[in-house]
């Protein structure tokens, strides 16, 4: 339990220094502590390219979850973020993967089932557990809970 905290708690400091593209501007932010981890969605995915049936790199095998923020400052740009939470062996598939897709500069896509939630471009590889998605067309908090909606497993009520 308390590994499990820590890991969640690095993962929300965590936000700032992994992933971005599917927005714009670099990233230097800093999130609320309110970042909680969700679960998946079953429909989503990530593929090579922007086809959605490319080649599937992480799935709900390889994704532990999704970690959520409205109040993530990168000081210029949308306050809205998303960060993937990978397993173990999600890391290890990801990290692969992209050591071979960044040296075409090749793109990947979020999928929830046929909507493509963003599609950075690779330009190194990624090594690690949480990978943040910048979605550019979050713009405020109804297009923030529509992606969220769409990753996020349905609540059990």
């Amino acid at each position: 339990m308390k590994r499990k905290t820590i890991t969640y708690m690095a993962a929300a400091l965590s936000l700032a220094a992994l992933l971005s593209g599917c927005g714009s501007g670099d990233v230097d932010a800093t999130t609320s502590a309110t970042a909680e981890l969700l679960p998946l969605a079953e429909d989503v995915n990530v593929r090579a390219g922007t086809d959605p049936d490319g080649e599937v790199l992480l799935d709900g095998t390889t994704i532990q979850g999704i970690m959520a923020s409205d109040h993530y400052d990168t000081g210029t740009s949308s306050p809205y973020a998303y960060a993937l939470v990978l397993s173990g062996e999600g890391k290890k598939q990801f990290r692969n993967a992209t050591r071979e897709l960044a040296k075409d500069q090749s793109k990947i896509t979020v999928w929830a089932g046929d909507q493509a939630i963003c599609s950075p471009t690779i330009t190194s590889m990624l090594n690690t557990n949480f990978v943040i998605l910048n979605v550019a067309s979050v713009t405020d908090d109804e297009s923030y809970q529509a992606v969220l909606d769409a990753l996020c497993a349905p609540s059990a009520e």
